[in-house]
């Protein structure tokens, strides 16, 4: 593999790493935030219009009651008037009551007993505007007040399966942020030690045969041509290793050749030839060197 793509592949892979931890993290806001979402839109909000419903259902009560027994008119109307109106606030709150009710018995159970409920809120009004208090309020206490108990009893039954239902919502949320935690933290650590690994790979197979040349470079400086480089590979440090020994080779090959024709000149023997002209490379190179050791020699 080329230096440039080891580059590339070393900073491709620490990218990769640092986008796996973002996506885990966006990953988990959204597993916290849904959780939050279910927490805060189903039980907390079912328990709050829940006690808002019964709220309003004692108001009325007291309303009725009132409207039953006393004996000044504008009084029972105005009981009445007010009782109506919690009456139409409790239908707007058990609209958004029923959105976030998941339990269907419950909520079966809680359409029947405020159906039973109206239909006893309906005859007591009747018998409130004709006036018969007595028979009034003997209906309040008996056959109202026990539909308004069936129904105060199902949202308490209501109250305590919401309630135990956001304290399970509120168990997962705070598991699941533990958990996004831990994962966050286990991907951050596995990303530094990948990070940590894959450099010091990258680093040592570009150091080690920079590392390897030097030394080479530093024989050849001090004249030592018995170099050896183990390195090999198809990368610019490959080229450059075979480059540097095949030039060792090709200076130890021209130092011998002239040494052999010097000898030979030195015997006498002035009608020499190189046996490696092809190695001479350059103007005139190899007739530069034999003229240059001729004029050294002595005249006989």
């Amino acid at each position: 593999m080329k230096v440039g793509k080891r580059l590339r592949f070393s900073f491709g892979s620490l990218l990769t790493t640092f986008i796996l931890a973002v996506v885990v993290a966006i990953v988990a806001m959204v597993v916290v935030n849904t959780q939050m979402g279910n927490f805060y839109n189903r039980s907390f909000n079912n328990n709050v219009y829940q006690v808002q419903i019964m709220g309003k259902l004692e108001r009325i009560d007291k309303d009725l009651l009132l409207a039953s027994v006393t004996d000044n008119d504008e009084e029972r109307q105005s009981a009445k008037a007010d009782a109506l109106s919690n009456t139409e606030n409790i239908d707007t709150l058990l609209v958004d009551l029923k959105k976030g009710i998941t339990n269907m018995e419950n909520l079966n159970k809680l359409n029947t007993s405020m159906e039973k409920l109206d239909e006893m809120r309906t005859e007591l009004i009747s018998l409130i505007d004709s006036g018969n208090s007595k028979e009034a309020f003997v209906f309040f206490d008996g056959d109202y007040s026990a539909a308004s108990a069936d129904v105060h009893e199902v949202l308490d039954s209501m109250s305590a399966f919401s309630r135990q239902k956001a304290a399970e919502q509120y168990k997962n949320v705070h598991s699941a942020g533990i958990i996004s935690i831990v994962i966050m933290i286990i991907v951050a650590i596995t990303c530094v030690i990948y990070s940590r690994k894959l450099g010091n790979i990258i680093t040592k197979m570009i150091e080690d045969p920079i590392q390897e040349l030097e030394n080479a470079a530093d024989k050849l400086k001090n004249g030592d041509l018995d170099v050896e480089i183990l390195y090999s590979g198809g990368d610019e440090l490959g080229n450059l290793a075979t480059s540097f020994k095949i030039t060792c080779d090709t200076l130890k090959e021209i130092i011998q050749d002239v040494g052999d024709l010097l000898g030979k000149m030195a015997n006498g023997n002035f009608n020499v030839e190189t046996k490696i002209s092809g190695k001479y490379v350059g103007s005139n190179a190899f007739r530069a060197a034999i003229s240059s050791s001729v004029s050294s020699l002595p005249c006989v």
